[in-house]
């Protein structure tokens, strides 16, 4: 077994040839599992809030994995309207959710929305971080042709640097800045 330490807090674990050539455990995110099934149960109270909370959340995978279905077959599979009713009437599954019970059932709808907003938000920030790196750096192309065609070669060390940079065909922040 071989551990990595990326910080003092996260441990990864690599194991070899015990169950699985690929797994990577990482104990937080088991803790966090355990931590938030407890949470979950003790604030549920009883059986039929949990079993509420359950019903909910499996009635809403159905739900958007329908939506889903039907938006890929007609959007980009350019099935006909009827074919795509059809995927559609076929996937549709119970209808017997009643959502005046929602003792329990807003635990999924509030951890959703949740997730929901942190992934729209991480994404847009994303953006806004590409645009301000694309237009803040330089393009990667006309930079190596300046290095390589100028009358100034930059200067020869000994070893290799590695510039990573999240923008493909953008010239990395570090390389720019000494």
């Amino acid at each position: 077994m071989l551990a990595l330490h990326r910080t003092r807090e996260q441990l990864v674990k690599f194991r070899s040839m015990q169950i699985n050539s690929s797994q990577v455990y990482v104990p937080f995110i088991n803790v966090s599992l355990y931590a938030a099934a407890v949470f979950l149960v003790v604030l549920s109270r009883s059986s039929d809030n949990l079993a509420a909370a359950y019903g909910i959340a499996v009635a809403s995978t159905m739900l958007l994995t329908t939506l889903l279905m039907y938006f890929i077959s007609h959007c980009l599979w350019n099935w006909k309207p009827l074919a795509t009713l059809a995927v559609r009437a076929v996937g549709s599954g119970r209808r017997d959710v009643r959502f005046e019970h929602l003792e329990g059932g807003w635990f999924p709808l509030l951890a959703g929305g949740t997730l929901f907003t942190v992934m729209t938000t991480w994404d847009r920030g994303r953006e806004t971080v590409v645009e301000r790196m694309k237009s803040d750096n330089l393009p990667l192309a006309p930079l190596i042709h300046s290095l390589c065609d100028g009358a100034h070669s930059p200067p020869r060390v000994n070893g290799t640097a590695v510039f990573p940079v999240g923008v493909v065909d953008m010239a990395p922040t570090a390389f720019l800045h000494p």
